[in-house]
C-alpha cells in the first residue's frame, strides 16, 4: 500500500467532520473514531504500523508532572524510557 496524502489537516477532529461531510474517507486512529458520532469505523487489514515516540527536552530533567507521565506511558505500553 502506498501513502497518498490528499488533504492534511491539524487535528484528528476536523478531519472527522471534513469525512463526515462527504469529503472522503480517513485513516485514523480507532481511538479517536469511536467517539465521533455519525461515522462508521471500519477496521483495515495489512497496514503498516505506525510509531509513536514519547519525547521531552534533552539534557534537562522532567518535572514531576512530566516524570510521572513518562513512567505511566511507559508502563501502559511496556516500554522503557532511555534517560
Amino acid at each position: 500500500m502506498r501513502r497518498r496524502i490528499a488533504v492534511e489537516v491539524a487535528g484528528i477532529m476536523t478531519c472527522a467532520e471534513l469525512v463526515r461531510a462527504g469529503f472522503g474517507v480517513a485513516v485514523v486512529p480507532r481511538s479517536h473514531v469511536r467517539r465521533a458520532r455519525g461515522l462508521a469505523w471500519r477496521p483495515v487489514a495489512g497496514l503498516p504500523p505506525w510509531g509513536v515516540s514519547l519525547v521531552a527536552p534533552s539534557g534537562r530533567r522532567l518535572t514531576s508532572a512530566a516524570a510521572a507521565f513518562a513512567d505511566l506511558a511507559c508502563a501502559t505500553f511496556g516500554v522503557t524510557l532511555s534517560r
